[in-house]
């Protein structure tokens, strides 16, 4: 029996179809008769008329007891549709925390609204630096990291493939292929590395340097979420952005070593 949360007329007797019933999608014959409607050829092969029946909306009667079940249902549903509203206009994290405390008020979860919090504004940030790359340089987030990852490093603007995917995180696969791409647009080149027999440094060219200092201005021009975060900042005195820094430099340890930080381990 599937119910709707959104209209439960708790009347005792017959129940009609605009009330909550069995869902006819889950309903073989029903669905049988809505392909044979949407495909009037079936059902010539079949022998049946063009014209189906029309479909018969089912009346279910319910006992006492299971209204006040439904009711019960409907109550909760309701709630549960309100508290979910409220966390996806104010606060998603907060809101699930507030979830779980209702049903276990013993759970211990800051470190888990930490890793919520990190989780969902990476996502937020990963979807916004996608569309960017896309839409003002035509490449990937990804390569757009590594051409940021050559400027960085400083003249002459090379660095072995092994350096580059050990710091963005990817396969030497995936980074062969980025790098054959960015070769692919001139943006890089593949130079022989005089202190390793066979192998070779990327290097930006002309046309990716201008291009990725091109693309540091797009990214901290105001407006822009980088902007807009330094702008946040600055309601914060240096002691306290200090505090932020140092509690993300422990939590990357965290998470890149799986182990707590000295610091975590002096307490008791």
């Amino acid at each position: 029996m599937v119910l709707s949360v959104i209209d439960f007329p708790c009347v005792v007797g017959h129940i009609s179809k605009t009330s909550f019933q069995q869902d006819e999608f889950c309903d073989t014959e029903n669905r049988l008769a809505r392909e044979r409607t949407a495909f009037p050829s079936k059902r010539r092969r079949s022998g049946l008329p063009i014209e189906p029946e029309p479909l018969q909306p089912r009346v279910i009667t319910y006992s006492t007891e299971e209204l006040v079940c439904v009711d019960h249902i409907a109550a909760h549903c309701h709630l549960s549709g309100k508290i979910l509203e409220n966390s996806v206009t104010k606060d998603v994290i907060s809101g699930s925390i507030d979830q779980w405390h209702r049903e276990d008020p013993a759970l211990r979860l800051d470190g888990l609204q930490c890793l919520m919090w990190l989780t969902r504004a990476a996502r937020l940030q990963e979807q916004r630096f996608a569309a960017l790359c896309k839409q003002e340089f035509k490449l990937l987030p990804s390569e757009v990291r590594l051409l940021l990852a050559l400027r960085r490093s400083g003249r002459p603007y090379a660095l072995r493939p092994t350096d580059l995917f050990r710091a963005q995180l990817v396969s030497s696969g995936g980074m062969t292929k980025q790098i054959d791409s960015l070769c692919a647009a001139k943006l890089v080149l593949r130079n022989r590395d005089p202190l390793h027999a066979g192998g070779f440094l990327v290097q930006l060219t002309a046309l990716g340097l201008k291009s990725v200092d091109r693309m540091m201005n797009t990214l901290l021009k105001p407006g822009s979420m980088s902007s807009l975060v330094e702008k946040e900042l600055q309601h914060w005195n240096e002691s306290e952005v200090k505090v932020i820094q140092e509690f993300m430099d422990r939590f990357l340890f965290i998470l890149e070593t799986g182990t707590p930080t000295a610091h975590a381990e002096e307490r008791p």
